[in-house]
């Protein structure tokens, strides 16, 4: 014959670990916090604790318990995704058991409710279902990570609170093809299969792109060339120029000011000197040369090559210019004087958050 069992319960623990599933790398400060450390996954599963009566006593014994996870207070279906957990014969004394419930990482940030089923250790019998259904109540950490849930994009979190941001994750880049920029009169830089065939001139090509809008206007910008030494027979040096340009392109037919239909390119820079070795037998040799741009106090500016000016300010110009020039068609320290071939160029910059 089939106990009846009066049931009651009370939730001790119930630590809902999918919902405090913490990424390792970024979390969100906290004022006082100790510094962050990577952390373990906590896993899906949470502790169950109850108190069972039998017959109006503190149940002793094993019984099986069955159960099942509900979105709804009563009626309705189980959670989709999950099915009801079966413990058999689970220990109680003096009405305590103990269990460990993991339903899978389904939780979200939703109300849930659990519907628990009682029966005789082993007996076999159908399950007493109890009611009311037990409201599951987030654990601490739950509740952390439920406020991750609602950060749908960068403009609902505090970026500036985030920490173990990536190093490189706020860089932007603005990569451009050998074949997009443009040359001064001349007739020396061709179009190659390798990219731009740039003899020894000091003809000049380059590129103008528009002031990004992101870009943190206190923080520098980078001009990258890429470009490969045809062959090289001994060690040597190189050193590209890299020339910022001023444009009035911009104002009105019937601005007063001459020339403003033109660029001037008179604001030289030259980058780091390169040292490369023997490359004998071998043909294109891939290397690159980076400029940083400089900031004024007194203008409140970053800008490229000896001083400011209006071509150079980079913080008041809406459209950037940068050309290059061979470094061994100017006096400087460029030992190559073979042909280079030019694959491309990029201009990286931090943006805001």
């Amino acid at each position: 014959m089939r106990k009846q069992v009066l049931f009651r319960c009370a939730i001790m623990l119930c630590a809902i670990c999918a919902l405090a599933m913490l990424a390792p790398q970024v979390g969100v400060a906290e004022k006082d916090a100790p510094s962050p450390q990577i952390q373990a996954y906590l896993g899906a599963a949470f502790t169950y604790q109850g108190v069972l009566r039998d017959a109006g006593k503190p149940a002793n014994g094993n019984y099986d318990l069955q159960f099942t996870l509900y979105n709804v207070a009563t009626n309705g279906s189980p959670l989709p995704g999950t099915i009801p957990l079966l413990h058999t014969n689970v220990p109680v004394a003096q009405g305590i058991f103990t269990v460990q419930l993991d339903f899978g990482y389904i939780y979200g940030n939703q109300q849930l409710y659990l519907e628990i089923g009682v029966r005789p250790g082993g007996s076999g019998d159908d399950f007493t279902i109890l009611t009311p259904r037990q409201t599951i109540t987030p654990a601490p950490q739950a509740n952390y990570a439920l406020t991750a849930g609602i950060a749908k994009d960068t403009q609902s979190v505090d970026w500036n609170a985030v920490y173990n941001k990536p190093a490189n994750l706020s860089w932007r880049r603005i990569y451009v093809p050998a074949n997009a920029m443009n040359y001064t009169t001349g007739l020396n830089i061709t179009m190659h299969e390798k990219g731009l065939r740039w003899p020894n001139t000091s003809q000049l090509a380059g590129f103008g792109v528009s002031k990004p809008t992101d870009w943190k206007g206190t923080t520098p910008i980078k001009v990258t060339i890429y470009f490969a030494l045809y062959q090289t027979t001994a060690p040597g040096f190189c050193q590209w120029r890299l020339q910022t340009s001023g444009s009035m392109l911009n104002l009105p037919v019937e601005n007063p000011s001459p020339g403003w239909d033109t660029m001037s390119y008179n604001n030289p820079e030259d980058a780091p000197l390169l040292a490369y070795g023997n490359a004998v037998g071998r043909l294109f040799l891939m290397k690159s040369q980076t400029w940083v741009s400089k900031w004024s106090e007194f203008h409140e500016t970053w800008y490229f090559s000896s001083g400011v000016n209006t071509g150079t300010a980079l913080n008041s110009n809406d459209m950037w210019f940068f050309y290059f020039q061979r470094g061994c068609s100017v006096p400087n320290n460029e030992t190559y004087t073979g042909d280079m071939y030019v694959v491309g160029a990029e201009v990286s910059y931090l943006a805001a958050p």
